[in-house]
């Protein structure tokens, strides 16, 4: 895999909060892992002590590495002198609309890819909804590569339960014509999917029932989460047998808990390796 350094980013949004504007301090260098025949990764890495666990922040379904949990995580990171990446899924770095190459194996390719890339330091992953069901199965896989895992909202499975749910008509068209206009209930946005993410997220399935995960897990889930039941998380509390792992349920929590940043961090510092 070769990386390519790009220039140096700074953060200076004058539109952000103050305590991401102390970001203008410290540098992420911006790297694009080539893949043959595929979109290059990039990814924005702070090197922080360049020795031990990096962060990964896992992005959501039509989401990007720019969104505010993802920048709060690098600048703690920054202050807590550690290393940490964040990076774009490459079927979503174009406004995360036109998804019709969409598919969860490729993101969770890309993740795994991205863990490789930073070999042999392991990762502390964060993942956010989607990027929550992606991490979890990059643990699965890759025990050795992972040292802890905090998932917000995680969307196990949502594909299936979200998508495979729709009316029978529905699916059907969807199968003729292969390519289909979503609209996002609350932007009223729209956006294209392809029929074959259906069979595509069975591969990516996971069975609760027989999940085994070493790493140490961190859950957050809001308790008026309008887009991931709740009681995924709930479930995933009474089924996975691990000896470090604590499901929260924030009340009044939406789902991006994007007011609740300081419980996530406390999270994250919780099972970050010492």
């Amino acid at each position: 895999l070769e990386k390519q350094v790009k220039s140096p980013h700074y953060w200076m949004d004058a539109n952000q909060p103050l305590n991401v504007l102390r970001m203008t301090r410290t540098a992420e260098q911006r790297h694009l892992i080539n893949r043959p025949q595929r979109t290059p990764l990039e990814l924005c890495l702070l090197p922080g002590d360049e020795e031990g666990p990096v962060g990964v922040f896992v992005h959501g379904f039509r989401s990007s590495m720019e969104g505010e949990k993802s920048i709060a995580l690098v600048e703690m990171a920054a202050e807590r002198g550690r290393s940490w990446l964040r990076f774009n899924m490459a079927d979503h770095s174009h406004g995360g609309n036109d998804l019709g190459t969409f598919r969860t194996s490729r993101s969770l390719e890309e993740l795994e890819t991205v863990i490789e890339w930073l070999a042999p330091r392991p990762g502390v992953l964060v993942g956010s909804s989607f990027g929550g069901w992606l991490s979890l199965l990059a643990a699965q896989y890759h025990p050795k590569r992972v040292a802890g895992l905090v998932l917000i909202a995680p969307a196990i499975n949502f594909i299936q339960y979200y998508f495979g749910a729709l009316p029978p008509p529905l699916i059907a068209q969807w199968q003729k014509e292969r390519l289909h206009t979503f609209t996002d209930p609350n932007s009223g946005e729209g956006y294209t999917l392809h029929a074959d993410i259906l069979q595509d997220a069975n591969r990516c399935t996971i069975d609760l029932d027989t999940l085994s995960l070493e790493a140490p897990l961190r859950v957050l889930h809001g308790e008026l989460d309008e887009v991931v039941p709740v009681e995924i998380s709930r479930r995933l509390e009474k089924r996975l047998p691990s000896a470090d792992l604590k499901v929260e349920v924030i009340p009044g929590g939406d789902h991006r808990l994007n007011q609740h940043m300081d419980r996530i961090l406390h999270a994250v510092d919780e099972i970050w390796p010492h």
